[in-house]
């Protein structure tokens, strides 16, 4: 185990708070947190001094007059303070690590005001999770982003929409929107029309009954 110094200006560039529960120089301008605490957050700890549990620049460390505790009575935070404070490292150490938490579409859209939104010149990864224009989108191919390579329909090799689950039978039909793929056999609704696919597809920038070749209205015929 190791614990990392960082500035009180280092905690709040990340949205971080200050807790009873860490370690704070008498002065209030540093503070001792857990390495693990920092990576989990991807953090850059370049320039950030580390120190070995027990080790003896650590124990060097809090045995100075800068940080060694004192036998005074110090204030006590409020319970209310302690709780958001926790509640908002909790949500910054969350955004900052959400492209590496492994969940479900339904689980993403849940949570989806935790996703970052999509901006121009920045480096995304397949499988990466933005939000824009109102929905949550993930990335299919790895690129920089630009100006004119937003997520949508005219963008379907960098993009998909995340979609919420549905079983795909005609009781639970998908909801299609445009920028999704058709699964054959599977059912789809679209402006109070059911549709099911003859074929699979790849993400398609059009309405359902544009595209008869690929799918065909409940009713008419067999599968």
């Amino acid at each position: 185990m190791k614990y990392v110094k960082v500035t009180i200006e280092w905690m709040s560039a990340h949205g971080l708070l200050p807790l009873p529960t860490m370690r704070i120089n008498k002065d209030g301008s540093e503070v001792l947190l857990h390495e693990e605490y920092v990576a989990a957050m991807g953090a850059d700890m370049s320039g950030l001094t580390a120190y070995a549990h027990n080790s003896a620049g650590l124990v060097a460390l809090l045995s100075s007059p800068e940080w060694a505790i004192g036998d005074g009575v110090e204030r006590q935070p409020s319970a209310g303070y302690v709780t958001a404070a926790a509640a908002r490292n909790l949500m910054a150490a969350t955004r900052a690590s959400i492209q590496s938490l492994s969940m479900t579409g339904d689980e993403a859209l849940d949570v989806a005001d935790l996703f970052p939104g999509w901006e121009a010149g920045i480096t995304v990864k397949a499988g990466e999770r933005y939000n824009h224009g109102g929905s949550l989108w993930e990335c299919v191919q790895a690129h920089t982003t630009q100006d004119g390579w937003q997520p949508g329909t005219a963008t379907l090799a960098l993009w998909c929409k995340v979609q919420a689950w549905h079983a795909g039978t005609e009781d639970d039909p998908i909801p299609w929107e445009q920028g999704m793929a058709l699964e054959a056999g599977k059912w789809y609704e679209q402006h109070g029309t059911l549709y099911v696919a003859l074929q699979d597809s790849g993400a398609l920038p059009y309405d359902l009954s544009q595209v008869p070749a690929l799918v065909r209205p409940a009713g008419e015929g067999d599968v």
